[in-house]
This record gives C-alpha cells, structure tokens and sequence, in this order.
C-alpha cells in the first residue's frame, strides 16, 4: 500500500497560489463566460449584538433578505424591508438590482423567479409589482405572512442625529447585521444620480436595498453598494417615487425622472443574463395580480388543509398538547443614544 503524506509547511505564496485557484475553478462554468459574485458576505464590523433592543425588534421583523433564480442558479442577493403590509399579504421594498439584466441599465429580466427569506426562516415566492430603473428601486409582494412589522416612510423626517445604521440581511444564512457610521453632509456620490446621499457605514454587496436608520430606528434611505463609499436613496425621493408608483405611472414625474444621468448599475457587478425583452424603466408587472390570485388560492387550500388535520387531532388523540400561543414582545421605548459609539 502505497501511502500519500501531504506537505506540512506551506508558505504563503504557494497559500496565495492554491487559493486563486480554487477561485477560478469555482467560477469557471461550462459553455459561456461567467463570472459569480459571492453576494452573501457578511459585513466587516457587524455590531448587530450591539443594538438597544428596541431598534433591534424593530428592524429584526421588518429586514427580508430576497433572492433572484434562473432555474436553480442563484443571480443576485440583497436586502429589502416591509413598507406595506394587509391581512395576508406584504409589499417589500428593494433593488432593481434583484431583476435587472447587467450591463443594461433599461431592461429587467422576466425568467428570473424571486424567493423571500422571511424573519422567521421560511421561504416564500415574491412577485415583481413595480419598479423604476432610473433610481434602482422595485416593489416585491408575497403572500401568506402574518407577522411583518412596516416601516413608515413619510415625506419629512426631522432628526439631527448625524449617527446612522446600516442593516442587512443575509439569504442563504438567514442571519441579519448591521454597520454603524456618519452621514457625510453635502458629500455627492460617485454614481450617476445627484440625488443619492453618502454615509461611512461599511456593506458588503449583501446590503443593497438595506435600510439606513439613525440611532432611534427611524428609516433615513435605502443603500447601495460602491467600493469606496456607501451611498443610499433618501427617504424624501423613495416617498415622492412611490407615490408615483402607486399611481401606476410607467414614468415617475415630479422631476424624478430626468434623463439618463440617473441610471445607475452596481458598481463591479459582472452577471451575463440571458436575453429578455425590453420593458420600460418604470413599469408594472402585468402579471402580478395572476400570480398572487393563485398564490392565494394556494395558500388557502393549505390553510384548510391543515385546519382538518388539527380538529382531527383535537378530538382522536386526548393526550395530543396544544402549541402555545405566540406572543410578540411589545415595543421597548428607543433609547436617542446608543453605547457603542
């Protein structure tokens, strides 16, 4: 028997060299040039333990973290956040990114499916309902979950507080981080949209369509991703756009939309999607209210379905226990200051 003993000093450049290596392995596939971006990285100084529990409650049941599928391959990861939520069904508000064929700042790409992780773990199918390319903004509803908690986005927020969060949420994880900075006042983004503000708070790619928040947990803007800065969309234009939206505009008016300096990819992104057709930049999914129309039906099925097999139990098994009731924790009163700073 011949036996094989590995080398037990490596030094650091045979380290360095393996390690590139295996990077080009797992992104080589088959049949076309492609490159994959680990989207999923959890953010460097992550001070979510840190958090009053106040705001901690707040965003933990408000933060989804969604992803877009061709077929079994995973296309793009973010973050979203709840801003409408009915009896059994929920609007989230996220990136275009999550859709958008890259490289191509007018087109989305319709054989994308999108999946939800919701705070409690589950999975659940989201349909496109709105979106606007010019700001990277869309609208993503699901059906059949009771528990979100909506974050209000008014018009004016008046807050001094220069200390801001950033919170996200990862898919495949499931866990939820945040990152603490300053908003940078009068500083303009490096991407092409003058209307997009900057802060210090260090992401990962994992982030974009986050939410921005000040130290009591009140929503500033939604962010983005760059290299070298993080810039995000302030409340004020969000509510302006999704008063548009909400109106069923193809275009966002009010000076929302004013030609292509405000279109914007994701910085360093390299996705090749398949081919899609062209659709305007602020649209409607016309095939929304099918799909939720069915979902529901779905989910009623379910419901009932599991509603007989709970008298069934009830009433043959004397011994069976009933689950305790969930209770959610009431709101705990937001500190203005936070200890870790």
């Amino acid at each position: 028997m011949v036996s094989v003993r590995a080398k037990e000093g490596i030094d650091d450049a045979e380290e360095a060299g393996i390690e590139s290596e295996m990077k080009q392995l797992l992104c080589s596939i088959p049949g076309g040039k492609r490159k994959i971006h680990f989207l999923e990285a959890n953010f460097v100084n992550d001070i979510w333990s840190k958090l009053p529990k106040g705001v901690a409650s707040k965003m933990s049941r408000s933060v989804v973290s969604l992803a877009s599928f061709n077929g079994v391959a995973k296309f793009f990861a973010c973050t979203g956040i709840f801003i409408k939520c009915n009896a059994c069904s929920a609007t989230i508000l996220t990136s275009a990114s999550l859709v958008r064929v890259s490289g191509d700042a007018n087109r989305i790409d319709d054989n994308l499916r999108i999946e939800v992780c919701l705070p409690n773990q589950f999975r659940v199918v989201g349909i496109l309902n709105r979106y606007n390319l010019h700001y990277n903004v869309a609208l993503v509803d699901i059906m059949g979950y009771w528990g979100p908690r909506e974050i209000k986005i008014s018009r004016h927020l008046v807050t001094s507080c220069k200390r801001v969060i950033a919170v996200g949420r990862l898919f495949t994880y499931h866990s939820i981080m945040a990152a603490k900075g300053k908003l940078l006042i009068g500083k303009r983004s490096k991407l092409d949209c003058k209307e997009l503000c900057v802060s210090t708070c260090k992401i990962t790619k994992a982030g974009i369509g986050g939410p921005l928040i000040d130290t009591g947990g009140n929503f500033l803007g939604m962010n983005f991703y760059h290299e070298e800065e993080t810039p995000f969309l302030p409340r004020d234009v969000i509510h302006r756009l999704l008063l548009n939206l909400n109106k069923g505009w193809t275009r966002a008016g009010d000076t929302i939309v004013e030609g292509d300096e405000k279109r914007w990819l994701l910085a360093g992104t390299c996705w090749s999607h398949g081919n899609a057709d062209t659709i305007a930049e602020g649209g409607v999914n016309k095939y929304s209210f099918l799909h939720l129309f069915i979902l529901s039906s779905i989910h009623r099925l379910f419901f009932l379905k599991s509603f007989h097999l709970f008298v069934y139990f009830l009433f043959t098994h004397d011994r069976w226990p009933l689950p305790e009731p969930c209770v959610l924790p009431a709101d705990i009163p937001e500190p203005t200051t936070l200890d870790f700073y």
